[in-house]
């Protein structure tokens, strides 16, 4: 799967249709039909169809879903995202196979991992012998074939024998005993992978040479398919903000460096809420018949998504590795459909047919843009998203060239913010004035004088942040204040809130407080409350900065770790 699809499988992730990409099939002009005319292969004894792509190649319908990447944690993987639970309906599937898409998790492996794959064809292929061939896709020109687009396949086989563009290796064979095999492969160079388990029906099956060509000289069944993407690095990639924490509505800048010592990169970073998708379901249908001429949207995707929320921006006309995407933004609520429509009109994608079998609404916004190795790209969320939990996924590649790519994740919190601000920092003070409906006027800080901050933002929110559990105090209201690095020394924080506020949650001035989540647990600070033209002013040192809250005074000045309140 080249880059291409990496970056298509990120965005699909997000827009909740990884099928699409990862297995219902490689798109844009259909391919000539090759020049040999389709004949009759002589597979080997086993049940399920075979559909023809060269005088010499069969596919069995049971390939997309008997070879299989190991996508575990354990097994030399850079970037993993949890994606949702997938699988297939289609029909002549033969005894003991099972229609797995095996996507549920989307994986990137580290340069030079050990992948290990295994072949699982049911109770079919006892004591055959099973060759494992790769190829290593060096340019996105050349796409990979889907796993369930014959069309596509035939013309890869047939175009890239002896492509510069792709390297063919055998790397082993082994037996099928009990009803399965194992393969491995060691020092996984980077690159976009395909691998087809095949099997020999006559003659001398085919050939591997030196230079990564290969030939059929017999007649040979792909009875197996799968991809992989070995990157060259990890790219570097960070939030803007240190506490890690938005309110929904605002706009997440992320810093990042591709790592790939070039200044031609194409990026993308998207973010959704990752437990959520893993949550839904979806399903592809394949149509009744599959042969040489079926094309993607003959496929069906049920899913159990009805809506996608979130912000779609692309840039500079960017080339989504391998795909041109031209200049957009859409943002809203809008279908499911819609999404795989923006895709595959704006950014020409074939597009499936789709059918919403749920109700559920998720979150989640796109960018991308084509700049140099380290550069910043923000990605908006809207205020209506559910807060909680979000990944961010970034993606990079030297442009045209899929054997340098890298990528990151890393994950943030979106809150129900009520008012927000930020201000930069000017001699180690700002004053931050929040707008929105909220019970805070304004926040002022002193940092350190070596702080290192330019920036601070602050959120109201009505809960606690940054994973922060309820206080046992009697609270008027939670704020995140963060810097634009961290923070640990003593800084002075100032939070005017109204007084009617207070009166409304029956805490007395001379009660008032601020607490700060600091190492596990809520610290009271001292504080010192001033009344002040209808609101309170309240002024405490806190070792840093990060989640707050406006609280009644307790007798204790030390929260419990576990605390929970009530």
């Amino acid at each position: 799967m080249p880059l291409n699809k990496l970056f298509v499988g990120v965005i699909t992730a997000v827009m909740l249709m990884s099928p699409v990409a990862g297995a219902a099939g490689a798109v844009g002009p259909a391919p000539q039909a090759i020049d040999d005319p389709p004949t009759t292969g002589q597979p080997v004894e086993q049940s399920g169809d075979f559909i023809n792509v060269t005088q010499s190649v069969d596919v069995w319908n049971s390939a997309p879903f008997t070879l299989r990447v190991d996508r575990s944690q354990n097994n030399a993987i850079a970037t993993a995202v949890e994606n949702m639970d997938t699988g297939a309906r289609l029909d002549n599937l033969p005894p003991g196979v099972n229609a797995d898409l095996g996507i549920n998790r989307l994986v990137v492996h580290e340069n030079a991992a050990t992948i290990d794959l295994g072949f699982d064809p049911g109770d079919n292929l006892d004591n055959e012998q099973v060759h494992l061939i790769s190829a290593r896709i060096e340019s996105t020109d050349t796409q990979v074939p889907s796993t369930t687009n014959i069309d596509t396949l035939r013309q890869f086989i047939r175009d890239n024998a002896d492509s510069d563009d792709v390297t063919f290796d055998n790397v082993s064979s082994q037996q099928v005993t009990n009803g399965g095999a194992d393969f491995t492969i060691n020092n996984a160079e980077p690159g976009s992978y395909l691998y087809m388990a095949v099997v020999t029906n006559s003659g001398q099956g085919l050939n591997v040479d030196n230079n990564g060509d290969i030939t059929v000289p017999g007649n040979v069944s792909v009875v197996g398919v799968d991809s992989a993407i070995v990157q060259e690095t990890a790219s570097t990639l960070s939030v803007q903000r240190a506490s890690e924490t938005y309110a929904a509505g605002d706009s997440v800048t992320f810093d990042v460096n591709a790592n790939l010592g070039s200044s031609d990169i194409e990026h993308a970073v998207a973010i959704w809420n990752e437990s959520q998708v893993a949550s839904e379901d979806l399903t592809l249908v394949a149509p009744s018949d599959i042969d040489a001429d079926t094309t993607p949207d003959e496929f069906e995707i049920e899913h159990s998504i009805d809506e996608v929320n979130g912000v779609q921006r692309t840039k500079d006309d960017v080339s989504a590795f391998g795909r041109t995407l031209t200049s957009n933004k859409r943002s809203g609520v809008y279908a499911l459909p819609d999404v795989i429509t923006f895709l595959a009109n704006e950014g020409e994608f074939s597009e499936p047919q789709t059918d919403s079998v749920g109700d559920s609404r998720i979150n989640a916004s796109v960018t991308s843009k084509q700049a140099g190795s380290d550069t910043t790209l923000t990605v908006d969320t809207l205020e209506n998203f559910a807060p909680g939990e979000y990944v961010a996924v970034h993606v990079a590649m030297v442009e045209g060239d899929p054997t340098r790519m890298s990528s990151n994740r890393v994950d943030f919190e979106v809150i129900d913010g009520i008012s927000s601000g930020s201000n930069s920092v000017d001699d180690g003070r700002t004053n931050v004035q929040l707008t929105g409906d909220g019970n805070v006027r304004n926040v002022s800080v002193r940092l350190p004088s070596d702080s290192g901050v330019k920036n601070v933002s602050v959120t109201e929110s009505s809960s606690p942040t940054g994973g922060a559990p309820i206080p046992n105090n009697s609270v008027a209201t939670y704020l995140d204040i963060s810097g634009d690095s961290s923070v640990s020394e003593d800084t002075e924080v100032t939070v005017t809130i109204s007084q009617s506020r207070l009166d409304e949650v029956g805490i007395a001035t001379e009660n008032a407080v601020l607490l700060h989540y600091v190492d596990g647990a809520w610290k009271q600070l001292d504080t010192d409350a001033t009344p002040t033209n209808g609101d309170v002013r309240l002024t405490a040192t806190s070792s840093g900065l990060s989640p707050f809250a406006v609280a009644e005074s307790s007798t204790t000045d030390e929260e419990d770790d576990d605390s929970s309140g009530g």
